[in-house]
């Protein structure tokens, strides 16, 4: 369990626990060594559930992507397919098996649907001759957790698809994953909305409960959440343009933030003695509150980190000129205990440090950064005008 998911109010760790006991169950119905090849999108977003090193507890041998080209040789009794209910991603599926069976090699193949089955792709799939090959099942998994403050759906391209392609999936997946939310902290007693997408949820979520009540399901507790406000993104394109100015905010505007990973270019981490080809290679930091020092400063307007940096460089220093005083052995034998913790905050700053440099280069280096002086009066003009 992930500690920095249990800090807040809301326990997020239990919708983390359970989203892990049902994926590990459904890899255990396969007896023996399997591979999973998984659906790109997916792989950061399960990864918070559970990671590589679990699933090898498991009999998980290995983990391909699933995209276009030939898989490597594969001696598993089991292929499992983690994926999307997507075409595109059915006809990946069918080439991969097409493929092997070509090569009579003796395999089960499984298909996990995250969150649930699709009956065109399995139409899709029985059109390409491989639906009586597969065993099909679903990985309910419909919200996944970032922080003990932030869970997200991870839908790629929801909106496109309800208000230019007509598809109301989205507003079902949204449904459900309150419906999960529900069942896990209680029945929210009061909720908001706004917008016409944000009453269609309401409205499913409403007909979902009283559907598992018509099947005897047992009424939910009260729930440690108070309030629940749904707002439809189509009633404010504004913010979304608006430039971030915090640590955090910088990093994704600047790097990008994927399922709580950064991507830097990796010379700035390399220490003096690094060798060259070395320090060209990319650096991928996850950035969540287990790290103190991130925590400390992903709010905080990017003006301010710097001192706030020099702060916690001193207080570092502070501490580990300790060793140097006389003490006792007892004394000793605490700040030894203390040390790999102290080890640990001089490395996250200089993380921070060098991720500092990258975005004061990007910032200083690129002149629209300039917008952000326009795009704060126009917020605030907005917000006025709708009190």
């Amino acid at each position: 369990m992930s500690t920095h998911l249990s800090g807040g109010r809301l326990n997020v760790a239990l919708l983390q626990e359970t989203m892990k006991k049902e994926l590990l169950n459904l890899i255990q119905q396969c007896e023996g060594t399997k591979v999973t090849i998984w659906d790109e999108w997916l792989a950061g977003p399960v990864g918070l559930i559970a990671q590589y090193a679990l699933l090898q507890e498991h009999e998980v041998a290995n983990m391909f992507p699933l995209r276009p080209g030939i898989l490597p040789s594969i001696s598993t009794k089991h292929i499992i397919f983690i994926t999307r209910p997507k075409l595109m991603l059915m006809d990946l599926v069918a080439d991969y098996i097409s493929s092997i069976r070509s090569k009579s090699i003796s395999v089960e193949y499984h298909l996990f649907f995250v969150p649930r089955k699709s009956e065109l792709c399995e139409k899709h799939l029985a059109n390409r001759g491989v639906l009586l090959n597969i065993n099909i099942q679903e990985f309910h998994c419909d919200i996944f957790p970032f922080e003990s403050d932030v869970m997200s759906l991870e839908l790629q391209n929801d909106f496109r698809e309800y208000y230019l392609e007509g598809d109301p999936t989205c507003i079902y997946n949204v449904a459900q994953a309150l419906k999960t939310i529900q069942q896990l902290y209680g029945v929210i007693p009061r909720v908001f909305g706004k917008g016409q997408a944000a009453k269609q949820v309401w409205d499913l979520l409403c007909r979902l409960n009283k559907e598992d009540q018509g099947i005897g399901q047992k009424s939910m507790a009260p729930s440690c959440i108070d309030q629940l406000l749904l707002l439809d993104r189509a009633i404010d394109f504004t913010t979304i343009m608006a430039t971030q100015l915090t640590y955090e905010g910088l990093i994704d505007e600047l790097f990008g933030i994927k399922t709580i990973t950064a991507t830097f270019p990796g010379h700035k981490f390399a220490g003096e003695d690094a060798m060259p080809e070395v320090t060209t290679e990319v650096k991928r930091i996850i950035l969540n509150s287990s790290d103190e020092l991130f925590a400390e400063l992903r709010d905080k307007c990017f003006t301010t980190i710097g001192s706030a940096l020099s702060k916690k460089a001193r207080i570092i220093k502070s501490q580990m000129d300790e060793r140097h005083k006389e003490k006792s052995v007892k004394e000793i034998k605490q700040f030894v205990s203390r040390l790999p913790q102290l080890l640990a905050n001089k490395q996250s700053l200089a993380t921070h440090t060098a991720i500092a440099e990258y975005i004061k280069e990007g910032v200083t280096s690129n002149p629209p950064w300039v917008t952000p002086r326009l795009a704060t009066p126009l917020v605030g003009s907005e917000l006025e005008q709708d009190d």
